[in-house]
């Protein structure tokens, strides 16, 4: 039935103002707890596709109830939702449109922390009023969002809906970006997906209807959101989770099931959300994707995937910074293995923000800082793929004279051709050993410049390109407490070597290579050089008798000479 248009006469509307003053002193409550207009929602709630309205305290609450009332809905509604905290798991309420019957409200709480979710939706459709709510409970109620929606818009509630709007509309929603598509992706890898709990792992309700194609035709674009105020850290908090979600969409917004395809919880784990269209097939077979609810309007050949936590700063839940290392990872595989068997290009993958007419901060401004490094890990493991080349071990000792002892052995090189050990220091890294064998090896690593910690990575690379990082290793370079001049290595030598020092403070160095006789053969160094770094100076003997040679690093400073010292080397033919 359609209820008629209503409005409050000024009696009540006076009764409305001395309630709002009266009501926050007797109660105790303070202004905080009342939302503001500007206060955002979680993104959790705004993943589910309502229009906003503003709440104010009610006439009832002079009875003693926590309640509030809306202002008048901006378009026709078959469903009422709001979100608040409250430590009471026994809380009740009702809601009802301007005078009419109350309804009992659909409480969920997140299986952590005090938010819930409470709404009801149906048949009725409501139009031009305002909504009453209110609850009973032994402890206080917070509320920070309210919004109203009309399931008649839902796209995956039956497939013949679906299939009729989108032949009225011509398919109206926003085209992909020209990057979209398989053509696209350059993938040489194969990318071997988390494991996957699946919905009987999380007792999910079944589906409610026929399941809708999700790709129509294709898949088009990748959805990163997060589900504020719902985090887990462990699998059981995960199981939990899933269902509470589940719930929420079903049983207050009124969908077909949970609305997103996928949900990592906080240490990486991968969830199944909507079942797949040959319901039990596994993961790894890439299966047909149903149509989900996650993006309102842009839901066709859109996978979504949800972080459970919270990822920006706390609005009314627990949030979590940022990804810690391991997730991030779980994260860009299930991106990866999504982009390589759906045909997504990662150029596809945005915020639920960022999806044109989506006003909200998910999947958060951290998760946003970080989005460019997603892309990039995405197309990294497109070419490398995650399935294993082979194993390795990398080992590695520095001594006193700043040089980095390194060993390696293949413990499976079932698809290595070849391979390579990089140095990184900061943001640089420089190959400093290639090999073609995957045999066990050593190198002695003396071209390291800045003392502190430095990392050493293994790489290998198949005979068809695929390229796989299969170790590191951290050294810590030594920090001189004043000059030093190391042995030249190797010594002895045939054509070359490199000669080291290292200087604790700037200053003017002339380094020379001296015969037996005393005549100078070669001036390697002559000037300013930077200090607390090591240095290295190549230094080609070609055209030299073989024979013992002496050299020589004499530092100035301000106060003249600092440091003077002389090693021998041996060049052999």
């Amino acid at each position: 039935m359609r209820y008629p248009v209503r409005t409050l006469r000024k009696k009540r509307l006076r009764a409305l103002s001395l309630c709002m003053t009266v009501v926050l002193g007797c109660m105790g409550w303070t202004a905080a707890s009342l939302p503001a207009a500007a206060q955002p929602a979680s993104s959790l709630f705004a993943d589910l596709g309502t229009d906003a309205v503003t709440l104010a305290p009610s006439p009832l609450s002079k009875t003693g109830e926590p309640a509030w009332i809306t202002e008048p809905i901006p378009a026709e509604a078959t469903g009422f939702v709001v979100q608040g905290t409250t430590p009471d798991r026994n809380l009740t309420g009702w809601v009802r449109f301007e005078d009419g019957p109350w309804r009992a409200l659909r409480i969920v709480f997140s299986a952590t922390g005090d938010t819930f979710f409470a709404g009801f939706h149906g048949e009725d459709v409501f139009t031009a009023g305002r909504f009453e709510t209110r609850f009973e409970t032994r402890a206080s109620v917070r509320l920070s969002a309210a919004g109203v929606f009309d399931n008649r818009k839902d796209a995956d509630r039956e497939a013949e809906s679906v299939e009729k709007r989108e032949g009225e509309r011509g398919d109206q929603e926003e085209a992909p970006p020209e990057e979209t598509g398989e053509a696209h992706l350059q993938k040489t890898g194969i990318i071997v997906p988390p494991f996957m709990y699946d919905r009987d792992t999380w007792n999910a309700d079944p589906f409610r209807g026929d399941p809708v194609a999700l790709a129509r035709p294709d898949y088009r674009n990748m959805a990163f959101h997060h589900a504020a105020g719902f985090w887990a850290t462990t699998h059981e908090e995960g199981l939990a989770q899933l269902k509470a979600i589940q719930d929420l969409h079903q049983n207050i917004r009124g969908w077909s099931d949970i609305g997103y395809h996928f949900v990592l919880d906080q240490s990486g784990r991968l969830y199944q959300g909507r079942p797949f269209l040959q319901g039990d097939a596994s993961l790894d077979s890439a299966p047909a994707l149903a149509m989900g609810a996650h993006v309102g309007g842009h839901n066709t050949g859109n996978i979504g995937v949800c972080m459970l936590g919270c990822y920006h700063p706390p609005y009314i839940a627990r949030c979590i910074d940022t990804l810690a290392p391991p997730t991030f990872d779980s994260l860009a595989v299930t991106f990866s293995f999504l982009s390589e068997n759906y045909g997504v290009s990662p150029d596809n993958l945005r915020g639920h923000g960022q999806f044109p007419g989506a006003a909200t901060s998910c999947p958060g401004e951290n998760n946003l800082a970080i989005f460019d490094d997603l892309v990039k890990r995405i197309r990294t493991l497109l070419v490398t793929g995650n399935a294993p080349l082979g194993r390795a071990a990398l080992a590695a000792r520095s001594d006193e004279d700043g040089v980095v002892h390194l060993s390696w052995e293949f413990l499976d090189a079932r698809d290595i051709a070849a391979y390579r050990v990089e140095r990184v220091e900061g943001s640089a890294s420089v190959i400093i050993f290639e090999g073609e064998e995957p045999h066990p090896g050593d190198f002695t690593d003396g071209g390291a410049t800045y003392p502190g910690q430095i990392s050493y990575r293994l790489y290998a690379r198949s005979a068809g390109g695929r390229e796989q990082l299969l170790a590191t290793v951290a050294a810590t370079l030594e920090r001189p407490e004043q000059h030093a001049l190391t042995e030249n290595y190797p010594d002895p030598f045939l054509h070359a070597t490199t000669i080291r020092y290292y200087l604790p403070q700037d200053g003017i160095v002339h380094l020379t290579v001296f015969d037996a006789l005393g005549r100078s053969v070669a001036n390697l160094v002559e000037g300013a050089a930077e200090g607390e770094q090591w240095h290295h100076i190549p230094f080609d003997a070609t055209g030299l008798p073989s024979g013992t040679y002496f050299y020589r690093l004499r530092i100035e400073g301000f106060s003249g000479t600092t440091y003077d010292e002389t090693r021998s080397l041996v060049r052999m033919r």
